[in-house]
């Protein structure tokens, strides 16, 4: 991870991830992203989930990026860190965020024992000026991957 430090978020770090999470998840209200981190850590102190938000800090401490996380039980994988995935393009190569995100994402994994990740990644924002698609790439370099079991549709 070379010079990315990182630490889960708390405090005002929750709120100066926002825009990180918008540029990733497109339309998200912040009033949505307040809720699913209520959510989330409330969880996590109640002990009824393992669950966190990791933040990617570069030196002069500007966040690059984050994951979310819950380690959950998977049918075919057992004990499973699901993550989330969300890269901010900055004035640093999306490859060292991505490669930093990924080997936190990894050591969380072991260190809850889980025996798999899950991940879920943004579509279509980390493209490099010349169109490759950097999160291709990264999976492929780590050996995950693509498992298309999962469908979504909202339940409004």
């Amino acid at each position: 991870m070379g010079h990315f430090r990182l630490s889960p978020l708390r405090g005002d770090r929750i709120l100066q991830a926002y825009p990180l999470v918008c540029a990733a998840a497109g339309e998200l209200s912040v009033e949505a992203w307040r809720a699913y981190v209520k959510d989330m850590l409330g969880a996590r102190a109640r002990a009824t989930k393992c669950c966190d938000i990791v933040g990617l800090c570069s030196p002069n401490g500007y966040l690059r990026g984050l994951f979310t996380y819950q380690v959950t039980a998977d049918l075919h994988h057992g004990r499973t860190l699901d993550v989330e995935y969300f890269a901010l393009e900055s004035v640093y190569s999306p490859r060292d965020i991505i490669a930093a995100l990924m080997a936190g994402a990894e050591d969380e994994a072991r260190e809850h024992g889980c025996s798999a990740i899950h991940a879920t990644t943004p579509s279509g924002k980390t493209k490099t000026p010349s169109g490759q698609n950097v999160m291709s790439e990264m999976r492929e370099a780590r050996a995950y991957i693509d498992n298309s079991r999962i469908w979504c549709k909202r339940a409004d």
